[in-house]
């Protein structure tokens, strides 16, 4: 099929502060991608003095497809809704400095999806990968989609995996930090499959690397996760989904003590689970 000029497949946001070398990474898997899928790549950056300025206004000059601004903002999120509002393709993929997409093919088969089926919105599998690369959890993201496990913790989906057309986003309100916090991100998603199902692929589309924010605090993540399902389609009664949030939060407690009693006792297996099935699974 001949594209008309200037028709573009997907708008990629990355955001960054402080954080060249991660986003050197993630620019570069993105060029790798731009034979075949047409991507428009804008990177927000909060102000960064580590160099990122000079380099990302160079970055911009190299070709067309990329866009470049760097000012103060409100943090992650409010980077991202900034995103939202310079884009000019249809669909969105957010990858934060760091990430980086495993596989052109498997973008390319996601794009196919969401546009021959109409779709609001889809994802793909993501890796999770440390800070050395080394592939901490292979396979993340339920395929296919599955309301309840996404609500209640059974199945992450990587935001960085999603496509969303961009209009969706604004209809949903944009990524809610001032209500949500670390999990706008969550709120978005579960707001999303609340008036449309994704379509999903198996496919993994990014490679995302663990640390984030979000992981740091987690027993206040899974009670903002709580908060966040208050009035949706779908959820528990909010007391129940209380009381689930607490066992949540004692399984969570439960396996931080185990990962580190174990080794203490000289045991390598709990229940017929390893320790490093144990860490990669939390």
């Amino acid at each position: 099929m001949t594209r008309p000029a200037g028709y573009l497949d997907a708008s990629i946001v990355t955001v960054c502060y402080n954080d060249l070398e991660r986003l050197r990474r993630t620019t570069a898997s993105v060029d790798a991608c731009r034979d075949q899928v047409q991507i428009e790549h804008i990177i927000v950056d909060g102000g960064s003095d580590d160099g990122t300025r000079a380099w990302g206004d160079r970055w911009a000059e190299q070709g067309s497809g990329r866009r470049f601004i760097s000012e103060r903002d409100d943090g992650i999120f409010d980077a991202m809704n900034k995103g939202v509002g310079l884009v000019e393709a249809e669909f969105i993929l957010f990858l934060n400095a760091g990430d980086v997409l495993a596989d052109p093919q498997a973008l390319t088969a996601g794009l196919a999806k969401v546009v021959e089926r109409h779709a609001q919105w889809g994802y793909g599998v993501a890796q999770i990968v440390d800070s050395a690369g080394v592939v901490v959890r292979p396979n993340v993201g339920r395929v296919p989609y599955s309301r309840w496990h996404h609500l209640y913790g059974f199945a992450t989906i990587c935001h960085q995996a999603v496509l969303m057309r961009g209009d969706f986003i604004g209809q949903l309100g944009g990524f809610q930090f001032a209500k949500f916090g670390w999990a706008s991100d969550y709120a978005l998603l579960i707001r999303a499959a609340s008036h449309s199902d994704p379509v999903t692929w198996r496919e993994t589309t990014v490679c995302y690397e663990s640390g984030g924010v979000s992981e740091k605090d987690v027993y206040r993540q899974l009670w903002r996760r709580h908060r966040a399902r208050r009035g949706v389609p779908g959820a528990l009664p909010s007391a129940i989904d209380a009381g689930w949030t607490a066992l949540q939060c004692l399984r969570v407690g439960a396996g931080a003590i185990l990962r580190m009693t174990l080794p203490r006792l000289g045991l390598t297996r709990v229940m017929g689970r390893d320790l490093a099935r144990i860490e990669a699974n939390r």
